[in-house]
């Protein structure tokens, strides 16, 4: 057989592990969830900056309604309720 005597045996785990063995796939399998899970968080930060900018955006105009007298202090307060 190929590779006997060569060190080439009772490679458990297949190919791109890191190290030949069951740690070698338990370790490749860890480190591919520990990249997409990293990928996930980095989409959920970068959507949620967006949406945090549109909120403090309508909070703005709200104010800007009140002060000028658009709205009364009661549809001022339901509608920030709303928002937040």
């Amino acid at each position: 057989m190929y590779g006997q005597g060569m060190g080439f045996t009772n490679w458990l785990c297949g190919a791109g592990s890191l190290m030949p063995g069951p740690f070698g796939m338990i370790l490749t399998i860890f480190l591919w969830g520990l990249g997409i899970l990293l990928v996930v968080k980095a989409f959920q930060y970068l959507f949620s900056l967006t949406g945090k900018g549109r909120s403090s955006s309508s909070l703005n105009i709200l104010k800007e309604r009140y002060a000028t007298g658009d709205i009364t202090r009661e549809e001022f307060e339901q509608i920030k309720s709303d928002i937040i």
